[in-house]
C-alpha cells in the first residue's frame, strides 16, 4: 500500500512550530529580563539600606582651653558624639593657645571653648545632620560641637563663665534657724561649679555690711553671685522659691520661713513652745507623744516642750484657762502662725486663742481621750456615742 504525504499540512505545521518557538524565546527573554531588573532593584535596595545602616566614618579634633580644670570636657562631647551611628577614625586634642587652634578659631568665628571639628562623613544621613544642628551647625564640610554646660571658657571675653561664688551668712546663736545648707548642696550635686564659698556671721562686720548692702531684713541669709545665671534653670527657681533678688552682681535671699533671726531687732522669730498635756489616770488614752511626729510633717520647730498632767497645778491652770474638756492634748505657743501649713488644717482638730495660742479640741480623731467633764473614755468614731469610764 503506498502512503501518500500532504506538503502543504506539513508546511503548515513547521510554521506553527516556529511561531510557537519565537513566542517561547520572545517571552523568556522577557522574563529573564524582568527578573533581572527586578533582582537589581532589589539588590541595590538592600545595599542602600546597608550603606545606611553603616557608622559614618568621622575625624575629631578637640579644642581644650588651657587653665580651666573645671571647665565642661571635650571628652564629654567626644562620648556624646561616640553614642550615635559613628565611627570616629581619628581623634587628637589641641591646645587653644597653639597657632593650629587659633586657625579654629579663626576660620569657624568659634566664640566658646571647649570645642570638637569634626570631619568626614558628616552628612551620611538626616539624622546625623539633625544631632549636629542640635549641638551646633555644620559648617560646609566641616561640623561644630559647640553645646555646652557650664563652666566653659568665653573667647570673646577671654575669661570663664558658670564659676559661681557664694556667701552664706549664718547665725551660729540659732540651731533652728533655717539656713541654707542644703540649697548649696544641691547645687553642688547638680554640676554648679562653686569656685569660692565662705561663711560669715550675720552679727559680724562684714555679715552686717553684706545684710545692709543687700537689704536683707531675716538671717540666715545667702549671697550667690550673677556667674549662676549660665545655669538655665537655677535662677528662675531661686526668684520663684527663695524670693530671691539681683543687685550689684549678686542674688540675695535670706531666711525664707521659720525660724529666723529678725535683723532689726535681734530676736528669733517663729521658734513654738509646746504643752503635751496628758491625764497619767488613763492607761487606755493614746500617748500623747504621737502628736510630735504629726507636727513634724509641717516643720514646726519648737524650743522648748514639756508634759503637763491634768492633775498638777500647772495642768489645772491650763484646764480653766482655756477650758480644755479632754485629754490628752496639746498645746502650741502663738508662734504657731509662722507655719503655713499648719496653719491651713489645725481648724479641723483645734481652736485658736484670744492670745493667740493653739489648742487642740477634737484628740479624739487620734485616738482614746478622757471626757475631763463626765469622767469617761472617749473612743475614736464614737461621736454621740457613750464612752467607758475611767
Amino acid at each position: 500500500m503506498k502512503l501518500e504525504f500532504d506538503t502543504e499540512k506539513f508546511a503548515g505545521s513547521r510554521l506553527l512550530v516556529f511561531a510557537l518557538l519565537s513566542v517561547f524565546v520572545i517571552f523568556s527573554a522577557a522574563n529573564a529580563f524582568l527578573l533581572n531588573d527586578v533582582s537589581s532593584h532589589i539588590t541595590g535596595k538592600i545595599l542602600a539600606a546597608k550603606e545606611l545602616a553603616r557608622p559614618a566614618n568621622l575625624e575629631v579634633v578637640m579644642l581644650e582651653p588651657e587653665n580651666c580644670s573645671d571647665c565642661f570636657s571635650s571628652q564629654k562631647l567626644l562620648a556624646d558624639l561616640k553614642s550615635k551611628n559613628v565611627n570616629v577614625t581619628f581623634e587628637r586634642t589641641v591646645s587653644t593657645e597653639s597657632a593650629e587652634a587659633k586657625q579654629f578659631i579663626d576660620a569657624y568665628s568659634l566664640e566658646t571653648l571647649p570645642a570638637l571639628v569634626i570631619t568626614g562623613e558628616i552628612n551620611k544621613s538626616q539624622s546625623l545632620v539633625d544631632f549636629f544642628n542640635s549641638v551646633g551647625k555644620i559648617d560646609e564640610d566641616v561640623a561644630l560641637y559647640t553645646k555646652l554646660e557650664p563652666p566653659f571658657f568665653d573667647l570673646k571675653e577671654n575669661s570663664v563663665k558658670g564659676r559661681v561664688r557664694v556667701v552664706s551668712i549664718i547665725d551660729s546663736g540659732c540651731k533652728n534657724c533655717t539656713n541654707f545648707e542644703g540649697f548649696v548642696g544641691y547645687l553642688r550635686q547638680n554640676g554648679v561649679s562653686i569656685s569660692e564659698s565662705k561663711e560669715v556671721e550675720w552679727n559680724s562686720l562684714e555679715g552686717k555690711e553684706f545684710l545692709k548692702k543687700f537689704n536683707l531684713t531675716k538671717a540666715p541669709g545667702l549671697l550667690i553671685s550673677e556667674d549662676i545665671s549660665e545655669y538655665k534653670l537655677i535662677p528662675a527657681l531661686m526668684r520663684s522659691q527663695l524670693n530671691a533678688t539681683v543687685s550689684a552682681g549678686w542674688f540675695a535671699m535670706s531666711a525664707f520661713k521659720a525660724p529666723y533671726r529678725e535683723v532689726g531687732s535681734g530676736k528669733i522669730v517663729g521658734l513654738a513652745e509646746l504643752i503635751l498635756l496628758k491625764d497619767s489616770s488613763c492607761a487606755e488614752c493614746y500617748d500623747v507623744n504621737v502628736n510630735k511626729n504629726i507636727l513634724a510633717r509641717f516643720g514646726i520647730a519648737f524650743g522648748s516642750e514639756k508634759e503637763v498632767d491634768v492633775s498638777s497645778a500647772e495642768g489645772k491652770a491650763l484646764v480653766e484657762k482655756y477650758k480644755i474638756k479632754k485629754a490628752p492634748i496639746i498645746i502650741i505657743s502663738p508662734a504657731g502662725k509662722y507655719y503655713e501649713d499648719f496653719i491651713g488644717v489645725w481648724d479641723q482638730v483645734g481652736s485658736v486663742e484670744a492670745d493667740g495660742g493653739y489648742v487642740m479640741r477634737n484628740p479624739e480623731v487620734i485616738g482614746p481621750v478622757m471626757d475631763l467633764e463626765a469622767g469617761k473614755i472617749l473612743m475614736p468614731q464614737q461621736d454621740g456615742m457613750e464612752g467607758h469610764h475611767g
